[in-house]
């Protein structure tokens, strides 16, 4: 039987060929009647089992050669019953061992596909290569031929899109279940994802000929240390780009404020300084405890201490309008916020015309962005902050005032806090 296995790859017509040879030697064999036997035998193992299209021909062959081989043996030894028993025992036990080989690869090469179908819920696309792979491979056979047709389907498109699809699910779910990534860039897990498939892909594609790629389930843990591992280096190379450009779009800035890039430059250096010293403070305060801290004897500086240390080499370096053309764009967000509710309440208790409502718009948009800018460049120093706000407070309360009796509006009597401070309302 070992060598009619070796037909599998064949592609004439061998069986019936092979067996007439044999027959034109033997000519008081009935040809006719094993021809049908074959037939009948052929048709029912074949499709009972659903094998490969181009396995029916080796079916075919070794069919036949047991055939052959039976009908040969009766007539040859008819005299001598004992040793004709014994080799047709012999043959009718090598050919059910073949025979119950071939059920057994087919079955479970069926078996494999279900479980895999199932757990990875594909369609049927993939489900004929799959099962003609599986059946050669578990035939074991050394054939040349075999290998070579192993080695076509492990290449085929369709197992290499199978490999893709399953490595596909596997990276949804280990990216779904991997839950420190959701703290990451979007564009990083993005990239981190696809590297993970590609990885699962080679993994599954290279096991395809065992059921490994169905305990992929197993390895969560290493491969979301894996994407994770991926997606940080990605996350720091797109930080490290982002800086980049931001820092380019800040010397512009500065340029156009009149300053130079050496100032420019120094500026990002004290920025650079107050994120590292505030960095280090939080990795420190994750090790020490409320208690521990009244006898600690250390010169760290406090978060308080590193905002006014920035703000006041800052001040030093560029004065306050230059200030506010290099960083004015960070405040129009809480300009905005304060400016709206301002001129809700506003427009809650006067009747103003829509010219009007644009010139104390412009006059509280331009408080609230002095306000910022105030608090943040005078940082360093609480007294002189305090002092310039309210300078600056009671500026804008004077012509508040002004303004609303030039609308021929009368404003609400306001406490005075001072001689100097009206309350704005």
């Amino acid at each position: 039987m070992k060598k009619s296995l070796l037909s599998i790859i064949a592609i004439t017509n061998i069986s019936f060929s092979v067996f007439s040879q044999k027959n034109d030697k033997n000519s008081n064999i009935n040809s006719d009647s094993i021809k049908q036997v074959i037939v009948e035998k052929l048709n029912g193992f074949y499709l009972n089992y659903n094998f490969p299209e181009d396995y029916k021909q080796t079916l075919e062959a070794n069919i036949a050669d047991y055939e052959f081989n039976l009908a040969q043996t009766s007539k040859k030894l008819l005299a001598n019953p004992t040793l004709r028993k014994h080799k047709i025992d012999s043959l009718d036990s090598n050919y059910g061992q073949w025979q119950g080989n071939q059920i057994i690869q087919i079955e479970n090469a069926s078996k494999l596909w279900d479980k895999l179908s199932q757990r990875h819920e594909l369609n049927d696309q993939f489900k004929q290569n799959f099962i003609i792979y599986h059946f050669y491979i578990g035939l074991e056979d050394s054939d040349e031929q075999v290998k070579n047709k192993i080695k076509a389907l492990s290449q085929s498109k369709e197992l290499k899109q199978l490999a893709k699809t399953i490595a596909q699910n596997e990276t949804n779910r280990v990216v779904s279940k991997c839950s420190a990534l959701n703290k990451l860039d979007s564009v990083a897990i993005n990239y981190g994802s696809k590297k993970l498939m590609s990885y699962l892909s080679k993994i599954v594609l290279s096991t395809l000929d065992s059921s490994t790629e169905l305990k992929l389930i197993r390895d969560s843990d290493q491969y979301c240390d894996y994407t994770m591992e991926v997606v940080k280096k990605k996350q720091a190379e797109i930080q490290e780009k982002t800086k980049a450009k931001e820092d380019e779009l800040f010397i512009d800035n500065v340029l156009k404020g009149g300053l130079s890039a050496e100032v420019g430059n120094t500026i990002l250096k004290l920025i650079q300084q107050r994120s590292e010293d505030l960095n280090e403070l939080k990795k420190s305060s994750k090790t020490t405890n409320s208690m521990s801290e009244l006898f600690e004897s250390t010169d760290q500086k406090t978060k308080t201490e590193i905002k006014q240390e920035f703000s006041e080499k800052l001040a030093k370096l560029i004065t306050y309008k230059q200030f506010a053309q290099v960083f004015g764009s960070q405040f129009q967000e809480n300009m905005q916020i304060k400016t709206i509710e301002k001129m809700s309440a506003i427009q809650d208790t006067y009747d103003l015309t829509k010219g009007q409502v644009d010139k104390v718009n412009e006059m509280v948009q331009t408080y609230y962005f002095n306000e910022e800018l105030t608090s943040a460049y005078y940082a360093f120093n609480k007294t002189l902050k305090k002092q310039k706000l309210s300078a600056l407070s009671f500026g804008l309360e004077k012509k508040y005032k002004e303004l609303m009796e030039g609308f021929n509006l009368k404003i609400k009597e306001g406490k005075k806090i001072d001689k100097r401070t009206y309350q704005w309302e």
